[in-house]
């Protein structure tokens, strides 16, 4: 009776633990829930990466005392607004003013001269009277002429003498720069102007002329016409009328010599365009003002210049473009791997895992970047900026994961977390490619750690390889840039990725224990924990199954001995041979190797009630 009721409480209790669930429970194992978690996830980094925090006083003046250090939060790229506006005013006013020079004035004067003299040769002959006279000259000349001034043409004839006189006299006196007057070169400065030479509307050539004396008004060309007019007919042609005759030719010269305001604005334009901005580059934590110094004009202007930049630049924008970055880069990561990388098999507890890693990570990453200017200032000699970037513990994500789970899934929360920190850190690739290195050297060194101690010597490791791949770097840039080799500053930066690889081992040392406590992981070391002799359950077992606990030392060896040859771990396959027999100290007449051919307690019991009590 004892037996039949003890019999059903044990049928109860199999029937509650086969009993479902309660349904809500069933969410946390759906895709939904999955999907939940992975957003999360995307907006926690997207806003790790994207929030910022205002550092610019509100109020500054030239003279005012800054009240603390004023440093940037990241490297920024000024322009000098009014430093390039002067530079490009200096560019405009280099340029010389353009003026045309008509060649084909000189030759329109000519053929009027010598139409208007064949022509009125032929009125002459043909006793034409005055007013055809007078018209030929209005019509040919484009002149008003009075009776008194047509009468020297009639006198002599429209002769061949005072024709070449005027032609010669004309060729001589267009080969000037003539202008309309003196207001035309007010605008022109020290640099003198272009001279363009026109030839049928289409500029054949040009020159640059300094010396603008030679440039003349036109009033001042006509009285020197009429004056250079006497001395030749005084030295060659004596004959030659003066008077009327003259003072109406000279009406005839006009400027030959116009200012091209359409060129030389394009000019000018042209020129300031080609003026380059004045940019100020301040690093990531450089100091623009010390406290109690005062305000100076170019504190302003880079004060203002990172002001309107932050202003310009949305948050919401960013966090947007931040927000798909992110979900791009894990979405195609996973996906990639769980195809293609035969042991990238990752369990949901594994995923949440690595989440909160990969956020932790990015933490450590953002508290020493916003740290990093204060340490700067604790040296006593000159640290760069990326120099303490370099001893971020970055590594420690996949070595951290490598010492949990396997190289695979390390190898690609390596590509993940070096991605996003180079991002963070103002998209230096430079930064993305040495993390990706020291991740992946970190996760290689985790490869078999039995003892604590083998983590810090993992650290040494990573720290040599950290050094090694900034000095490459270095070298490159110097190689490539046009830069002075500073050999204290290359040590400096080695020393601080050397620095790096200690700090990613001790920032595994502190999260491991953690991690296997806070999901449930087995990892080698707590393996050796386990596989100590002096644990209670296995003295409790030589004790109870003396027989047994020798054979699972007899089965431990063998199974550690196959777990290295095919490349499994020996570990755990040594430790769960320990404990695989574990059952027999409880309920040795259920286990048939102990049952010496007797009956088999099993053969009256339900499947699920057998297995129950060997659990």
């Amino acid at each position: 009776m004892v037996f039949s009721k003890k019999k059903g409480i044990l049928q109860n209790l199999t029937r509650q633990s086969k009993r479902a669930a309660p349904p809500f429970l069933g969410v946390f194992s759906s895709k939904i829930f999955n999907w939940l978690v992975f957003a999360g996830l995307v907006l926690a980094v997207s806003l790790i990466l994207s929030f910022r925090i205002g550092f610019l006083p509100p109020h500054i003046k030239v003279g005012l005392v800054a009240p603390k250090d004023i440093k940037s939060d990241r490297n920024y790229e000024i322009v000098d607004e009014k430093t390039t506006a002067a530079n490009r005013q200096e560019g405009a006013k280099s340029i010389p003013s353009v003026f045309d020079f008509e060649e084909s004035a000189q030759q329109e004067i000519d053929q009027k001269i010598h139409e208007t003299f064949e022509k009125g040769r032929g009125l002459v002959a043909k006793k034409g009277t005055e007013a055809e006279i007078q018209s030929l000259l209005s019509e040919t000349w484009g002149l008003q002429q009075t009776t008194e001034e047509i009468h020297p043409f009639l006198n002599d004839g429209f002769s061949l003498d005072n024709e070449f006189f005027l032609r010669n006299l004309m060729r001589e006196v267009m080969a000037q720069f003539i202008v309309s007057s003196q207001s035309a070169l007010e605008n022109v400065g020290s640099v003198g102007i272009t001279v363009r030479y026109i030839q049928k509307n289409q500029a054949e050539d040009e020159t640059a002329l300094q010396d603008l004396s030679l440039i003349k008004p036109l009033s001042e060309i006509q009285n020197n016409f009429l004056n250079r007019a006497k001395q030749v007919i005084k030295e060659k042609s004596p004959s030659v009328p003066q008077g009327t005759l003259l003072q109406l030719a000279s009406r005839l010269v006009r400027p030959n010599l116009t200012y091209n305001s359409f060129e030389t604005e394009l000019r000018r334009a042209r020129a300031m365009g080609n003026v380059r901005n004045v940019i100020i580059k301040v690093q990531a934590g450089e100091a623009i003002i010390r406290g109690g110094d005062r305000y100076e004009p170019h504190h302003l202007v880079i004060l203002e210049g990172i002001r309107k930049q932050k202003s310009e630049s949305s948050f919401l924008i960013k966090f947007i473009g931040t927000n798909l970055f992110v979900s791009i880069l894990l979405l195609i990561t996973y996906f990639f791997s769980k195809k293609f990388i035969r042991k990238f098999k990752p369990t949901h507890q594994d995923l949440y895992f690595l989440g909160v890693v990969l956020i932790l990570l990015l933490l450590t990453v953002r508290l020493a970047a916003a740290l990093s200017s204060g340490v700067q200032d604790l040296f006593p000699f000159d640290v760069p900026i990326q120099a303490l970037y370099y001893a971020i513990p970055v590594a420690a994500g996949a070595m951290l994961t490598r010492y949990i789970l396997n190289s695979e899934i390390a190898l690609v929360f390596a590509i993940v977390a070096s991605a996003l920190t180079g991002m963070f850190l103002e998209g230096d690739l430079d930064l993305s490619t040495y993390f990706l290195i020291s991740s992946i050297a970190a996760a290689a060194s985790m490869a078999r750690v039995e003892r604590r101690s083998a983590i810090l010597k993992a650290g040494l490791a990573v720290g040599g390889v950290n050094a090694l791949v900034v000095l490459a770097i270095k070298l490159i840039t110097y190689i490539s840039v046009t830069d002075v080799f500073n050999l204290p500053q290359i040590l400096i930066n080695m020393a601080m990725a050397f620095s790096g690889g200690i700090f990613a081992s001790i920032f595994v040392l502190v999260l491991a224990p953690i991690a296997e406590h806070a999901f449930d992981y087995v990892t080698d070391i707590k393996l050796l924990e386990l596989g100590n002799l002096n644990h209670p359950l296995l003295k409790e077992m030589i004790v109870k199954a003396p027989g047994t606990y020798h054979h699972s030392q007899l089965v431990a060896v063998l199974a550690e001995a196959a777990a290295a040859e095919i490349g499994a771990n020996p570990l755990l396959a040594r430790v769960g041979s320990y404990f695989h027999d574990i059952g027999k100290m409880r309920k040795p007449s259920y286990f048939v190797e102990n049952q010496q051919g007797g009956e088999n307690r099993h053969d009256k019991l339900s499947p699920s009630m057998s297995a129950l009590i060997i659990a």
